[in-house]
Formats: C-alpha cells, structure tokens, sequence
C-alpha cells in the first residue's frame, strides 16, 4: 500500500513541530507564493513571498512582502530566512537547480527548506512530461473542475521537469551544496485518488499500465509513487578555528 497524500503531510508536518518547536515569529520565504500554504507555520511567523506572476502572487493576503521576479535569478538575501518553502515549483521552472540554489543561499545557516515536487521517474512525472501543457488545462478545467484553469496567475503552469529533477541527480546536486536531507517521503499523489472516485474505468486503465510498468523494471522500484517531500538543512555556519599560541 503505497502512502497517501495525507498521511505523507501528516508525517511531514509532525516533523516540522518538531523540528521548528523552539522557534518563535521565524522569517519565512514562500517561493511560488500564489497557493495556499500547505504546513502550519510556527507561532508569529512573518510570511515573505517571491513569484514571478503578480496576478498569482495577489491571491495570497497573508504575505507581509512580495517580490515579484524569477527564483532562478532573483537577487533574494543571502542567510536571511529561517525556513523557506518552495511547494510544487520546482517542476514549473527551466532550471530547478539555479532555483534550489537561490533558495539554499537565502535561508540561514541550520534553517529548513521544505520541497514539494512530482517524482519525475513516476508513471504521473512522464505522462506529464510527454503531454501538451494544452491538455492540462483542458484537464484541470473540465476534468478536475478548476474554471479558471490556464488564467493567468491560476494553475496549471508550464511544466519542464527537466532531467535535473530526476532523483538521483537531484540528491547528488543537494549533497555538492553540503546539505542535509532531514525528512523524505514519497507517495502517491491525491489525483489518483480523486481519479478513482470520479472515474473507476480509467483508474483501473491507469492501475493496470502501472502494474506492467513496474513488472517491466522487475518491481525494483514503484512508478506509482508520484510525488516527493522533502526537508533539507542547509550546514550551520563553521566556528572560525581558534590560532594557536606562539610558543
């Protein structure tokens, strides 16, 4: 039984507490700041937001700032954040690496970055990758029900999923940066959830694909988990070394 959407947040968010439990009013970044916020933030938490469409950026009335700019690029503060969340945006970007790193730098040494991003090697992350960006807003309209699917500042957006999110490269890039992964999870996405409830004929289409998939890779990894979180530790900041006496 693979986990569900639910109870891989629910884990995710009982590690937050306790991670973040000593932290009071933290400086938080919320890159890709149009969605709502997906973890319960410690008490007085100062909410910052960096995303390059201002009409997405606008739905969210909680922001104490907004910087509107690409997270690739932007010239964000350097160590100036306690916990940066970056949820579901890695995958709408050409390059989720210059964007990881922008976000690294900008959170203080010891702090939390949290990440949300479909598993590219998913049977979801390819389906997504070799589909038009035109039939996801045909889906997320008429399938899902999102009326305002493909307005500018509402999903979906373009999705690259470049090879660089592919998992193994993506742990090599976080270790070169001397970060730690703290918490990880996979699971399977709440759209094959909802898919089975709304439409049981192309669940089981979609479960039986799954299944020859998996046989094919001989079961040693399961392309029905679709998505990721993950909690990363950018290194506290290195004690300068004490000079030895002169003798």
């Amino acid at each position: 039984m693979r986990p569900s959407t639910a109870s891989a947040r629910e884990d995710l968010q009982n590690f937050l507490d306790a991670r973040l439990a000593a932290l009071t009013g933290p400086l938080v970044m919320d890159a890709g700041c149009g969605g709502a916020m997906r973890v319960k933030l410690p008490p007085g938490a100062v909410l910052n937001g960096i995303d390059i469409s201002p009409q997405s950026a606008a739905r969210n009335t909680i922001l104490a700032d907004i910087l509107i700019g690409d997270v690739q690029t932007y010239p964000l503060p350097r160590a100036a954040f306690d916990i940066v969340i970056c949820w579901e945006l890695l995958e709408h970007v050409p390059d989720p690496l210059a964007a990881l790193s922008n976000l690294i730098a900008a959170t203080k040494p010891g702090g939390t970055i949290v990440l949300a991003f479909p598993n590219r090697a998913s049977l979801k992350g390819l389906v997504t990758r070799l589909s038009p960006h035109g039939l996801h807003v045909w889906l997320l309209r008429h399938f899902w029900g999102q009326k305002n699917a493909g307005h500018p500042g509402f999903a979906p957006f373009p999705t690259y999923m470049p090879r660089a999110l592919a998992p193994d490269r993506l742990e090599k890039f976080i270790r070169q940066q001397n970060v730690e992964t703290v918490f990880s999870r996979l699971y399977e996405g709440n759209r094959i959830a909802t898919l089975r409830r709304k439409t049981p004929v192309l669940h089981f289409l979609y479960q039986a694909f799954l299944a020859a998939l998996n046989a094919a890779a001989l079961n040693r990894r399961d392309f029905g988990l679709s998505d990721v979180l993950l909690v990363l530790r950018p290194p506290a900041r290195q004690q300068p070394q004490a000079v030895p006496e002169a003798a």
